[in-house]
């Protein structure tokens, strides 16, 4: 919010309230081509959009996808009936562009060089994975790969459709490694990274 309303730590600033109309119409757009991985998009999108209240040309938006806890970015190109709407009690027809940065309006609708530092560090191929992409692997799958000495695999397991799992919604998953020959780790992550290590991750079998 800082960076959008062009404030440092310390500025003054004075605030208005405002009531805005009821949105009937948002069209976002991807920064990040990892957005294309995600199965059931609208169901996603939807029960994303519910944590905002607002929506307002230039934002960029989070929804995070249930298959992987990871956060996709959406960066708000139009809406209607005005540049800022409320997304409260409403409606609300969603157009999802193709991927890219595209500019909106105006240099006073959003930082465009901010919005290509997200896309950057949010596309699947992030050094932290030596530039590396990840393999989807759905419940119950076995796959078989091989691994060069010193080097990383990764999958993102797909944990079905929406609403999927027990009364609390929670899903019991059991991983397992198998090793044909060596002695490799496995690291696990339901954070929101694609690249979990050594250092970074939830479970690990050294």
């Amino acid at each position: 919010m800082m960076r959008k309303l062009q404030l440092a730590e310390g500025d003054r600033c004075k605030f208005q309230t405002a009531t805005l109309p009821r949105g009937t119409y948002a069209q976002l757009q991807p920064i990040s081509e990892a957005w294309t991985k995600v199965p059931e998009k609208e169901a996603c999108l939807e029960l994303g959009l519910h944590k905002y209240q607002t929506l307002t040309v230039g934002d960029v938006i989070a929804v995070e996808g249930p298959h992987d806890r990871r956060l996709y970015r959406f960066r708000c190109l139009q809406t209607k009936p005005s540049t800022a709407i409320s997304v409260l009690d409403t409606d609300l027809t969603t157009d999802v562009t193709e991927v890219g940065i595209s500019c909106v309006l105006g240099e006073e609708y959003g930082d465009e060089e901010w919005v290509r530092q997200l896309a950057e560090a949010d596309s699947p191929a992030s050094p932290t994975s030596g530039g590396q992409t990840a393999d989807d692997v759905a419940l119950g799958a076995v796959v078989e790969g091989a691994v060069d000495e010193g080097s990383s695999k990764y999958y993102v397991l797909q944990l079905g459709p929406l609403g999927a799992g027990n009364a609390e919604g929670s899903i019991g998953v059991t991983i397992s490694l198998k090793a044909s020959k060596g002695d490799p780790d496995l690291y696990v992550t339901a954070q929101n990274n694609w690249y979990p290590s050594r250092d970074d991750c939830d479970w690990a079998a050294d």
